[in-house]
């Protein structure tokens, strides 16, 4: 009797299929991009910066998902109805979490028409209706913040063009310092533009 026949491991895979993933939606500037923005930021201010892999735009987080499947479905029809987009990164901002402060460079359309195809794809994704386009830097403490945001201030802008987005999951804690680590599930493309094909990568 092989494995298809044995009841036992048709439960361990039932089991499987129905643990949840915790995932969100993602733009993701080119490796070369990332790699400039963490050369500009220096280590002397005891300030824990954002890993060049782990840097993204959310579009939308999802949470605990069971059926990944049909997710990676419905994003993959949102997507297909927008052209690609061009991402201008720079800009310094900040927001307040959890009694600290949040320091991120603006990642927003680099015209009003990229700007409101982003916005609709965020939306078609299942963004929140705050959702404010940002790639964070850190997490600070608020006497920190000022400090930080002259540094981010300071980063060079960049635009790319946005041929995908990249469906991610998120395993807490489980990531190089007890940093989260990102795998990405599905990336599916653009109107137009053919999604990355390829097994998961790690970011």
């Amino acid at each position: 009797m092989d494995d298809s026949e044995d009841p036992a491991a048709d439960a361990v895979e039932a089991a499987a299929d129905r643990r949840s993933r915790r995932l969100f939606t993602a733009l993701v500037p080119p490796v070369a991009v990332r790699a400039a923005v963490v050369a500009a930021l220096p280590g002397d201010l005891g300030v824990r910066w954002t890993r060049a892999e782990q840097m993204h735009v959310t579009l939308a987080f999802h949470g605990a998902v069971r059926d990944v499947g049909s997710l990676v479905e419905r994003i993959s029809t949102a997507a297909a109805g927008h052209p690609p987009i061009r991402l201008r990164i720079g800009g310094a901002g900040s927001f307040d979490h959890h009694g600290g402060s949040v320091v991120w460079l603006g990642a927003d359309g680099a015209t009003a028409a990229d700007r409101a195809e982003l916005r609709a794809l965020a939306e078609g994704c299942g963004a929140s209706r705050r959702f404010t386009p940002h790639l964070t830097l850190a997490r600070v403490r608020r006497s920190q913040a000022a400090s930080a945001l002259t540094v981010a201030a300071a980063v060079e802008p960049v635009e790319i063009a946005v041929h995908e987005v990249s469906i991610v999951e998120s395993l807490l804690g489980a990531g190089e310092g007890g940093r989260a680590l990102y795998t990405v599930v599905a990336r599916p493309g653009l109107s137009g533009c053919a999604g990355t094909e390829g097994p998961p990568r790690r970011e």
